[in-house]
This record gives structure tokens, C-alpha cells and sequence, in this order.
């Protein structure tokens, strides 16, 4: 289904920018 396929869409999109916050706080603990 169409919404199934979305909403795992928006889970690994979720995920990545998860992982990119969580990479942007390493550096700036690592700049201080």
C-alpha cells in the first residue's frame, strides 16, 4: 500500500536526521 510505503518513508527520514543531530552535537562538544 501507498500510506505503508509513506510512512516508512518518513520513519528512515526520521532516522536520518536523528543521526545527523546526533553527529552536529559530536562536533560542536568536540569544538569546545
Amino acid at each position: 500500500m501507498l500510506a505503508e510505503r509513506i510512512l516508512k518513508g518518513v520513519g528512515s527520514l526520521r532516522a536520518e536526521i536523528a543521526r545527523l543531530l546526533a553527529e552536529i552535537v559530536k562536533v560542536k562538544k568536540e569544538i569546545k
